[in-house]
């Protein structure tokens, strides 16, 4: 990973006219942006534009949009552009003479800048904006990232264990099982990853046999359709609107030809764990046992009655680190589940993980206590009478 001192960020500028080409790499050329200063490799040629995208480690595309007369209507940049979207990514900023005719291409990840007067101050200025959003560092740490896990798990895993897997390589499923292992591979090890985007930050890596929060979710939500581990913002129990968990399971709440096999949904409501004893204990007086009490808790170890009662769900983004209340459930309608907003969705297998422990809450029996006492003397004199 390229260090701050280092690091060299690379601009490809697709301009037909040779003037304007070396005009921005006069201007641009060495200027430091996000600790890190710009190489820029400037070509005439909208033809070799998809090239030079593929052969190199491009943080920047600057294109302009016509070649040639910018009235003659032959937008080749736009093309460029939609190929690129298509095959590969980088921020892209066109650079035109006419911004107005492009204006509907504009993005997060591209922006739209004029060529005229003080169009090279604006150049830098968009420039500026996607490194403070971090955009192109995002994209350089993911790539980086990406090449260093994928020679790890080629090396380490896929040579190391060749003779057990030598044979599947005739069968096309094969390759599923390479990419399934090679995701797992994908999300480990990124603490360098995230201190060389946020270079401020101390961070660290959980550890091997642990998650990170964030781990925990989905975000944003993958699709429409309510499913499980999704929280809403609903009513539960005729009360306000508030975080509640769906725990039921998603394949009946896939809607197939406009309607889904079931018309309602169980949900959980979701407490802050700022709600619970617990917590305002170890607020009010931070002792070890205080401590040891939160954590029985957060690790769904609760030391008092209906422990399975509770699920803890680590505190993530805006997400509050909470608790949900299987006690407190309620049957919603799929249809005002799927126009709640969705915050997060709760990610496999802690999804159904949650939904396993509900099941032993409401299915635990109720049986008297054994007097214990009795057992015990019982057994004693069975000790005494040897």
């Amino acid at each position: 990973m390229s260090t701050k001192s280092s690091r060299i960020w690379q601009i490809v500028h697709v301009e037909d006219n040779h003037d304007t080409l070396q005009q921005v790499k006069d201007y641009l050329e060495g200027e430091t942006f996000g600790f890190g200063s710009l190489i820029v490799k400037g070509t005439a040629e909208f033809l070799e534009a998809t090239r030079l995208l593929h052969e190199r480690k491009v943080d920047l595309l600057v294109l302009d949009v016509f070649r040639g007369d910018p009235f003659s209507g032959d937008s080749a940049g736009t093309g460029i552009l939609e190929e690129w979207r298509a095959t590969g990514f980088a921020p892209v900023i066109l650079y035109t003479a006419l911004p107005e005719v492009v204006g509907e291409c504009a993005s997060p990840f591209v922006y739209v800048v004029a060529k005229e007067a003080g169009g090279l101050q604006r150049l830098r200025d968009a420039i500026e904006q996607l490194f403070a959003l971090r955009i192109p560092q995002i994209h350089r740490a993911a790539v980086d990232h990406l090449d260093t896990a994928l020679g790890k798990y080629m090396w380490g895993f896929v040579e190391s264990h060749w003779d057990q897997i030598r044979d599947l390589t005739e069968q096309p499923d094969f390759i599923r099982l390479l990419f399934r292992r090679l995701g797992l591979q994908f999300t480990q090890g990124i603490a360098p990853l995230i201190r060389s985007i946020y270079p401020d930050t101390d961070v660290a890596d959980p550890e091997p046999d642990k998650v990170h929060p964030v781990e925990f979710y989905v975000r944003p939500p993958i699709g429409d359709d309510p499913r499980l581990g999704d929280l809403r913002r609903v009513a539960i129990a005729g009360g306000a609107d508030s975080l509640a968990v769906i725990v039921w399971p998603s394949c009946d709440l896939v809607y197939r030809d406009g309607r889904c096999k079931v018309d309602r949904a169980l949900c959980a409501r979701v407490k802050p764990v700022t709600e619970f004893e617990e917590y305002e204990r170890w607020v009010q007086n931070p002792t070890n046992k205080a401590r040891d009490s939160l954590l029985s808790l957060m690790k769904n170890n609760r030391g008092k009655g209906q422990a399975e009662r509770y699920h803890f769900l680590p505190g993530a983004w805006d997400i509050p680190s909470a608790v949900v209340d299987f006690g407190e459930l309620d049957h919603v309608s799929v249809e005002a589940l799927k126009e709640a907003p969705c915050i997060a969705t709760v990610a496999s297998p802690f999804a159904e993980s949650m939904a396993a422990r509900l099941v032993r809450y409401i299915g635990r029996l109720g049986a008297p206590d054994l007097d214990i006492e009795i057992a015990l003397g019982s057994l004693k004199s069975g000790v005494d009478s040897e």
